[in-house]
């Protein structure tokens, strides 16, 4: 449909703007910022945007931001936008606003399951950037706590350079492992994963 056509332009868009601070000697600060409706959510949209933005920041080490905005909450000229979005955020390499308000992605603890073997894992668990350094400690962890199959996906499903001796204590443990080729950004990738 032509929402998926203006996703792609937006984010060939990205990328050119991207490529061209990675060519630049002195990049700038870079924010990709998505308009949505209150009325239909751009998640797929911003959902691209935002894994270009964490590959960017991951692999070519440029500052680039990425930011969700409900139209109607947006201030209306782009300065001022600019100047919204740098006080609200500070730090945050990405967010969402909300409700009038700033929404950041935040890693939480959950309470340990409490009886007999609570805390035991099970069944299959796949791990997106279960390929990388801390995907393989923590598919460990996972294969260690009861996981009968751990499944590490990555965008080149390849191992991280470096990551052999973590492949060899998980691989040598009971869990059956499985990698997979997957960019769960795409949602045609995430769903032909399931």
């Amino acid at each position: 449909g032509s929402g998926a056509q203006e996703a792609l332009v937006s984010l060939l868009g990205a990328v050119g703007v991207v490529q061209a601070q990675a060519a630049s000697a002195k990049p700038m600060e870079v924010w990709l910022a998505v308009a949505v409706s209150s009325a239909v959510r751009g998640r797929e949209h911003h959902a691209m945007l935002q894994g270009l933005s964490r590959a960017v920041r991951q692999e070519v080490k440029l500052p680039l931001r990425c930011v969700e905005v409900v139209e109607e909450e947006a201030p209306c000229a782009l300065s001022a936008l600019a100047t919204f979005l740098s006080a609200a955020l500070g730090d945050e390499l990405e967010a969402r606003f909300v409700n009038g308000a700033c929404e950041v992605p935040r890693l939480s603890g959950i309470a340990k399951p409490t009886g007999d073997g609570g805390s035991r894992l099970s069944e299959t668990h796949a791990l997106s950037g279960g390929l990388g350094g801390l995907g393989l400690l923590t598919a460990r962890w996972v294969a260690r706590e009861g996981a009968s199959t751990v499944l590490l996906t990555s965008r080149s499903g390849k191992l991280v350079k470096g990551g052999e001796a973590e492949w060899e204590l998980l691989t040598r443990g009971e869990a059956e492992v499985h990698t997979a080729r997957c960019d769960v950004a795409e949602a045609a990738d995430a769903r032909a994963l399931v």
